[in-house]
């Protein structure tokens, strides 16, 4: 009996050392973070070098097909001298469309105006000048895009001036035109989803519906970036960039008035539509 009883002892004292032996030889398996699909916005904060007018900090998730729309309202006023004033303004409209075949279709339009004024102190003739300068442009593109480490490469190869298609399209300068842009994701602001494309290859055509984001405090629209009164570090200066909006889209108004310090920027919600015929050059008819 007790020789039997020894024998369970050391048979079960044995087995007892194998399970434990097992158990160390197979080690738990890690546990496996989910990988984020490519579309899931991630802190990037300040990586496009904006300054503090469109914000610091952000998220930023890869641009999808889709249509994405902008207008804006731009607006300058200021005192030169004492006896001479500068007014100018931009109001622009761009809608691209982006298609899950990788094409695209786009049309821009806008116009600018620069009105100033020159008492007779300081005119040449001694007479009280008024001086108004504007022009307008309306631009249709097709091209293709893709997505390159988290932005959208577009590359307009087709593009005609005076119509948003370029059924026959235009010579004489390179291409294409190149825009970069990233989806900006702002939880809790309205909008909560902000699509900027930098201009990087173009004519200067599409600059002035630009805004420059660098981190000079009087940054905004790209072509009132040298205020009369001011100067700018360019070291500091970032852009032109275009704001749409997906769905309804994004309307962007700016205004810097005589005694303000630097522009102020307002984003919202409903670009304004782009109504081709309303962009385009009219002849004045003759009697």
């Amino acid at each position: 009996m007790r020789t039997t009883t020894i024998i369970a002892l050391v048979l079960n004292a044995f087995l007892a050392s194998c399970a434990q032996t097992a158990s160390e030889q197979i080690p738990e398996l890690p546990s496996v973070a989910e990988t984020p699909p490519s579309n899931q916005p991630t802190h990037a904060p300040n990586e496009l070098g904006f300054g503090p007018l469109i914000g610091r900090t952000f998220a930023v998730a890869q641009p999808t097909a889709g249509q994405y729309k902008g207008s804006g309202e731009f607006r300058q006023n200021k005192l030169v001298t004492r006896e001479r004033t500068s007014n100018k303004s931009v109001t622009s409209r761009s809608v691209i469309d982006l298609q899950e075949d990788g094409t695209l279709t786009a049309c821009f339009a806008g116009k600018k105006g620069n009105r100033s004024h020159v008492s007779r102190y300081e005119s040449p003739d001694g007479k009280d000048r008024q001086y108004d300068r504007s022009n307008r442009w309306l631009l249709g593109a097709r091209g293709t895009w893709s997505v390159v480490n988290g932005q959208a490469r577009l590359a307009l190869t087709e593009v005609r001036q005076g119509t948003c298609t370029p059924d026959v399209p235009q010579t004489g300068f390179a291409l294409p035109f190149e825009l970069t842009c990233a989806l900006l994701v702002t939880p809790g602001a309205l909008p909560d989803r902000i699509m900027t494309c930098r201009l990087d290859k173009e004519p200067g055509w599409l600059a002035p519906a630009g805004l420059d984001l660098g981190e000079s405090d009087a940054v905004g629209p790209w072509t009132f970036r040298f205020d009369p009164r001011k100067s700018i570090d360019p070291k500091k200066v970032n852009g032109p960039w275009l704001l749409l909006g997906p769905g309804s889209g994004l309307h962007v108004v700016s205004t810097d008035g005589r005694r303000d310090p630097g522009p102020t920027l307002t984003l919202s919600e409903g670009a304004k539509e782009l109504v081709e015929n309303d962009w385009q050059h009219r002849k004045p008819s003759v009697e």
